[in-house]
């Protein structure tokens, strides 16, 4: 009689299994109900026969019966964590397979894989009984990372068809176990991870240490600590620098969620100092390792700054600066730019600086591998004209936003059409170059009204004030204009400011073209300073084209007619691209007048460790370029910026610090130490030979990137090497144009990393990288990674959970399912069975003829 064992699956062991066995047991029921019908009946028993097989079969196939294909042995093959993380849990692990390994047949396979760096094969596939009393399994690798993807494809090399039974805490440090999971699957292999109920014990843990690679002797400098409870709770943070009094603090941490403590130093010597941040603990703390963290600040020369400005008096805070050596010019006395390490730009304009200056600017940040910080104010950015120009595309603030606006705009039109303007270039007047670089105007809608005005010596209202219906109506309207006679500017600068008077709560702005010189003397002028004074609401700005004008005047136009003034040499483009910023200035898009909130939106560099920044009462709109970084955000605007561009790299703040508009900054504590980073991140790197490099802490590792800039001094591929506290250097491979990366597991004794580079004869040291992470990402967190192993038994179609439900399966790669075939032999009997009583039907009349005939018979 077959002995029969139900398991979770349901099991039978030896000849068969049986996956749900409920229809079983119908057959004693359904059989004795078909007995006590057949024996009522009468007749030959050979349909019956094949109706009970039809019934059993069908039954059979309900039950999911299938038959082991290696004479009943099951495979499984069990993958050990032998990581430092995973080493309290070990025992019980191990303790789990034994008990496992007793319950198993002497035909069943098993094998044992362990990992941690690397992956290994301490007992090969064979009988259950080699896994009992193991000796200690020395770990693959080195302990101090966790690979699972090699744990679980060094299984899959094993025995391609077994069952695989992941004893882990999920807390992956190197590789990706998604990726061997997806092979797993293809290969019809499930993957049982077991839940050892690993409990979140108390831990406390030093997530990193930051603090700058390089200071100038005497300059303030933030340290920032990451720190992080499981459970939460209170405890102190000590940090001592090498030769000072220790800086102490006691800190409440929220469960779970990292909190940023920031001290402050300054140093006055140059030299190297470390720096170590520890904490102070908690009862029964399951990780003492990672309670401390490790830094190093190299203390050198100051960076040398180049401030232009238009009032030298307002760089103060700036000059101030420890570790900055500041020169301040106007932008009319500047030497050459090309010597210094950052480029200030303090409120100027694109007229102000010049194109030349704008091209010697471009030059030494782009090849030079200076830096440029702008800082805003109403004369820079879109108000500024930096729109379509070279320094514009330096900048990783676009200076024209090209957003919408509700408010409406009545626009006068002066426009020059005296004797100079009918000038060729090109064989086309420069009046008729100016009408068709000016309109249509993209910035005006239907809403919006338009009056044009030529002047010569006479005044001509070529367009009346009225609604925009069809520019480029307006635009051959005017092409039909002849130009000629003298210049004078004054009447229609009145009749236009007149015209404008009666538009009510619109926006009313007058925008003047002109090639030459007016003829009218300076006590008209006085007279216009009244008019501009009667109304304050109408602007008016100018732009100068040529060069034979009047630019003092000009200017002084545009100034009392508070608006902007811009000098071009030829009507181009740049004609059409001041148009439509002056109708975006007019209608207030291109400014932000009001107090408004300013949140950090980024974190390192410029704003490594910085307090929340105060509110600012205004600032320039200005849109983020694709590939910016946004440190500083107010609403939907920047207001902080970085970028790299060519071999330097460009900060943008569009608000002002000496005016109302920065006023609540004053006042701010972490002020100057925003400008010291900021100052330090743009400017000329002087550490690591033109190498700049970035890390980022992930769940699986420390990802490095070190970026080669044009002043560099390899210009083919180079071998960098990086060294973390081990012997084996790691190589840094490309990834993009002069980017190389890496990436990888610290260990705890890192406490800095050692940039080098393959040389003739050996290797360079290019710089030390600061890096810190208390103990090492092998012993971060201790606790378990439960939905990465829910996710790796879903995808498998195992199961996470304790030990005894987990690994009671077979492996269905063995599996010869049964139910095809009982099926097809069903459907053969029920044909065979409704044949046998068609044949009967048909012999039922032949035997009622024949006892008919009988009957007849005397």
């Amino acid at each position: 009689m077959m002995e029969i064992e139900f398991h979770d699956l349901h099991q039978i062991r030896g000849m068969m299994e049986i996956r749900d066995p409920f229809w079983l047991w119908l057959v004693l029921p359904v059989g004795a109900a078909f007995l006590v019908w057949r024996g009522r009946a009468t007749g030959a028993w050979g349909r019956p026969v094949l109706q009970a097989a039809i019934l059993l079969s069908c039954l059979a196939a309900l039950a999911d019966v299938s038959i082991p294909s290696d004479a009943g042995s099951m495979h499984r093959v069990y993958v050990l964590d032998t990581s430092r993380s995973f080493e309290r849990n070990e025992a019980r692990a191990r303790e789990m397979m034994e008990e496992q390994a007793r319950t198993l047949g002497p035909h069943d396979r098993v094998a044992l894989v362990t990992f941690s760096a690397q992956a290994s094969v301490p007992v090969p596939s064979g009988p259950p009984d080699r896994l009992l009393d193991l000796p200690s399994l020395p770990s693959p690798g080195s302990r101090t990372a966790t690979n699972i993807e090699a744990g679980l494809r060094q299984a899959l090399l094993e025995d391609p068809h077994a069952d695989i039974v992941l004893f882990s805490d999920g807390r992956e440090t190197t590789g990706r176990a998604i990726d061997a999971v997806a092979a797993a699957r293809s290969a019809g292999v499930r993957i049982f991870p077991v839940d050892l109920g690993i409990a979140d014990l108390p831990d406390l843990r030093v997530d990193g240490l930051r603090c700058p690679a390089e200071v100038s002797a005497g300059e303030p400098f933030g340290i920032e600590g990451i720190v992080v409870s499981a459970h939460g709770g209170g405890t102190s943070v000590r940090l001592v620098r090498t030769g000072s009094v220790p800086q102490e603090r006691f800190v409440v941490l929220r469960p779970g969620i990292p909190r940023r403590i920031r001290f402050e130093d300054r140093i006055p010597k140059t030299g190297t100092y470390g720096y170590k941040l520890t904490l102070g603990g908690l009862p029964a703390e399951a990780n003492l390792e990672n309670n401390t963290g490790q830094a190093r600040v190299r203390v050198g020369e100051g960076i040398e700054v180049l401030a232009l400005t238009r009032s030298p008096a307002r760089v103060l805070p700036i000059g101030g600066l420890p570790g900055v050596r500041l020169t301040v010019r106007t932008p009319e006395e500047v030497g050459p730019v090309r010597f210094a390490d950052l480029i200030l730009l303090d409120n100027l304009s694109r007229d102000e600086l010049g194109e030349r200056r704008i091209d010697e600017i471009a030059m030494a940040v782009k090849e030079g591998g200076a830096g440029i910080f702008v800082l805003g104010g109403k004369r820079s950015f879109g108000p500024g004209g930096y729109a379509g120009s070279v320094l514009d595309d330096l900048l990783p603030l676009a200076s024209d936003p090209q957003e919408s606006s509700s408010r409406e705009i009545s626009l006068a039109i002066v426009l020059d059409a005296s004797g100079s303007m009918a000038s060729t270039v090109q064989g086309e007047s420069k009046f008729r170059r100016a009408v068709t670089s000016i309109l249509p105007i993209p910035a005006l809608g239907e809403n919006d009204r338009l009056e044009v005005i030529t002047f010569r010596d006479d005044v001509t209202v070529a367009v009346p004030l009225g609604p925009v219906r069809s520019q480029s109506a307006i635009r051959e309207a005017l092409l039909r204009t002849s130009p000629g006679g003298g210049t004078r500017l004054f009447p229609p600068l009145a009749r236009a400011v007149k015209d404008l008077a009666g538009e009510g709560d619109r926006v009313r702005h007058v925008i003047v073209l002109s090639d030459g010189r007016s003829d009218e003397s300076d006590e008209t002028w006085e007279e216009w300073e009244e008019i501009c004074r009667a109304d304050p609401d109408v602007t008016v700005s100018v732009i100068a084209v040529g060069h034979d004008v009047d630019e003092p005047r000009l200017a002084e136009i545009a100034r009392v007619g508070r608006g902007r003034y811009r000098r071009i040499l030829g009507i181009s483009d740049a004609v059409a691209e001041f148009f439509r910023q002056e109708v975006s200035l007019a209608r207030g898009r291109l400014t932000r007048e009001g107090r408004v909130e300013v949140e950090l939106v980024g974190g390192g560099g410029p704003v490594s460790g910085l307090s929340p920044p105060p509110p600012l009462e205004g600032f320039v709109a200005t849109a983020a370029r694709e590939g910016a970084t946004i440190y500083m955000q107010a609403g939907a605007y920047p207001i902080l910026g970085g970028w790299r561009v060519g071999a330097g790299r460009a900060l943008a703040f569009p608000s002002a610090l000496h005016t109302r508009w920065g006023l609540p900054w004053r006042s701010w504590a972490d002020l100057s130490t925003f400008l010291s980073q900021g100052i330090r991140w743009a400017a000329r790197p002087s550490d690591l030979g033109g190498l700049e490099f970035r890390l980022e802490l992930k769940g699986d590792g420390v990802y490095l990137e070190v970026e080669e800039d044009d002043s560099a001094a390899g210009k083919s591929m180079r071998k960098l090497w990086v060294s973390i506290g081990r012997e084996d250097p790691i190589s840094l491979r490309p990834i993009g144009a002069r980017t190389y990366g890496a990436r990888f597991s610290p260990p705890s004794s890192a406490v800095h990393l050692l940039l080098e580079e393959d040389v003739p004869g050996g290797r360079k040291m290019l710089g030390m990288i600061p890096w810190s992470l208390g103990g090492g990402l092998e012993m971060r967190d201790l606790s378990p990674h439960r939905s990465l192993l829910e996710r790796i038994a879903a995808m498998t179609g195992g199961v996470y959970g304790p030990a005894h439900g987990a690994i009671a399966g077979r492996s269905r790669a063995t599996d010869r399912p049964l139910r095809p075939w009982l099926l097809g032999s069903a459907l053969v009997l029920l044909i065979l069975e409704l044949g046998l009583g068609l044949t009967r039907i048909g012999r039922r009349p032949m035997v009622r003829s024949a006892a008919r005939q009988d009957a007849r018979v005397p």
